[in-house]
């Protein structure tokens, strides 16, 4: 039986494993016709390693490495300088956004983190770790409808995506509760 599991989990990875050429909207496009969450987690990070991978030069890419290693380690008002410093290098960077908007959230800066997200969102309207803050945003603000719209938008990028499985219910029941 582990024989035939293993060799799943082989096929599912083989199935994942990038093709050279490979874009991110075509990583995404599979992701969104995937059928296994193995499937799935393997088109996840190759696509999180295009975007975080996208500097043009390696100024820019020690500068993203930088800012992940200072959030990693909550060391939030220096690494929303260091994508600051990206953004302004690059402001095509669309993960030094993204990243941005994340240390944003963290610090409580709800505004700052849309307004980042908006940059993302304007240049791939399939990100789905931004549509995924942009949900946690509208539950923080209590607007439900559109944290639901975000996580369903979610769904329809990544069927296996446990946040928006996990969420999608509670808010749709907090809502129906509201409306009575």
């Amino acid at each position: 039986m582990r024989h035939i599991i293993g060799f799943f989990i082989l096929v599912s990875y083989l199935w994942a494993v990038p093709v050279l050429g490979q874009t991110s909207a075509s990583l995404l496009d599979r992701l969104s016709q995937s059928e296994s969450p193995l499937v799935s987690a393997g088109l996840i990070g190759q696509i999180w390693a295009r975007w975080t991978g996208a500097a043009t030069d390696e100024e820019q890419q020690q500068l993203m490495q930088i800012g992940m290693t200072q959030m990693n380690a909550a060391r939030y008002p220096q690494a929303e300088k260091t994508f600051d410093a990206l953004i302004a290098l690059n402001p095509d960077f669309m993960e030094a956004w993204n990243k941005r908007a994340t240390v944003r959230y963290v610090l409580g800066d709800f505004n700052g983190s849309q307004d980042d997200i908006n940059e993302v969102l304007a240049r791939e309207p399939r990100h789905f770790g931004a549509l995924s803050g942009l949900g946690l945003i509208n539950m923080q603000r209590g607007d439900l409808s559109n944290a639901i719209r975000a996580y369903e938008k979610v769904l329809q990028i990544d069927p296996f995506s446990q946040d928006a499985r996990k969420l999608l219910p509670k808010l749709r029941k907090q809502m129906d509760k509201s409306n009575l």
